[in-house]
């Protein structure tokens, strides 16, 4: 698998990087194929839903990235060349096509759901045991997901075919291999879901909530799509200014996000100055509470440093009693590098019986 993953960094790179990748030549060949979207997402770390997506889509274009980099490329780099070389090999490419299809079939009507459809986090119980359900039924009859109507995640209309989900059911030699991966990769993404579903289960808190925990959670959202968006916009403000303060850049996000300006339009001026002043004092209250957090965490840090090297020593002087009690053992019975020696205290160890140590 982890060819396969790094296969999906280089496609990525690709179409996205300039440098060892071939970002504008390479969709402008795809587009020319009669391909105008091309559907590959840039990988960001490494995102987990980035995988069956990007999987998908690389399966569909497999065969348009080998001509394009054998035709047009008088050498190929390094990123290119493994791309050419994994998309030839049958076994990578059984891979992309079961990644594939659990996207179109269960990774994308999922995010549906959880990115906007269901509201609270309560909200997605059902969704969950409906996962559980899908996963065990994937793992039990493999050939249902390589069935244009074999399976559906949840009731309702299907997602417009674009193409990809036709080639991915496209009969072929990989079918076999193809189901063996499938079972594989369900498998142990049933055992990660039961982790962290767990609550959401028959045995859980969270099966059925009554109403004290559902007026509780009203406000917890089904995803974290809100977090990522903050983090992501964190990232573009160190990336564009390196020397800028990690404390300006939030008040500068959150200035943004809750359309502060706007609300300081609606005050009047009297209003907005003593605002403004009333801030400006609070700063001070704030800078000093970031030092008081940073000092906490340095000692916590401090802490964990220090336990690390108590553990470290105890697993030091575990190994070194452990090698001195090898090398006596040396010592006194010799090394045993012949067949007659081995034969011969092997012999005595029998004769000793099962209790006899060295």
């Amino acid at each position: 698998m982890s060819s396969t993953f790094f296969l999906l960094k280089c496609v990525s790179k690709l179409f996205f990087k300039d440098g060892t990748g071939d970002p504008e030549f390479a969709t402008t060949y795809i587009k020319s194929q009669n391909i105008n979207r091309i559907p590959i997402m840039k990988l960001r770390g490494n995102r987990f839903n980035y995988l069956f997506y990007n999987s998908a889509g690389t399966y569909f274009l497999h065969k348009h990235l080998i001509t394009y980099l054998k035709t047009s490329k008088s050498t190929l780099n390094y990123i290119q060349d493994y791309i050419v070389r994994a998309l030839s090999n049958d076994n990578i490419l059984a891979i992309l096509r079961a990644l594939g299809l659990i996207s179109k079939i269960f990774t994308e009507p999922y995010w549906k759901k959880a990115g906007g459809e269901i509201e609270t986090a309560l909200g997605m119980g059902n969704i969950y045991n409906r996962l559980m359900e899908f996963l065990e039924i994937f793992i039990e009859n493999p050939e249902l997901v390589l069935t244009e109507n074999g399976i559906k995640l949840f009731y309702g209309p299907d997602f417009p075919d674009d193409d990809i989900y036709s080639c991915l059911l496209k009969p072929c030699n990989l079918d076999n291999f193809t189901k063996d991966v499938i079972v594989k990769f369900c498998s142990d993404l049933k055992v990660k879901c039961m982790q962290l579903f767990k609550d959401f289960m028959p045995t859980g808190k969270y099966y059925a909530p009554n109403e004290e925990i559902l007026d509780i959670c009203k406000s917890c959202p089904s995803n974290n799509i809100s977090v990522e968006r903050l983090m992501v916009k964190m990232d573009n403000c160190i990336v564009n200014a390196p020397t800028y303060n990690t404390n300006s850049m939030e008040s500068v996000i959150m200035f943004k996000n809750n359309n502060t300006q706007e609300w300081l339009h609606n005050k009047t001026d009297v209003e907005t100055t003593k605002i403004i002043a009333n801030a400006r004092k609070q700063n001070n209250k704030f800078l000093s509470d970031v030092k008081c957090r940073k000092k906490d965490l340095f000692h916590q840090n401090l802490e964990t440093i220090r336990q690390r090297q108590i553990n470290e020593s105890h697993r030091q002087v575990k190994l070194n009693v452990e090698m001195q009690t090898a090398l006596d053992v040396f010592n006194r019975n010799g090394i045993w590098n012949t067949d007659s020696k081995i034969k011969e205290e092997l012999e005595i160890i029998n004769k000793k019986g099962p209790n006899y140590s060295t």
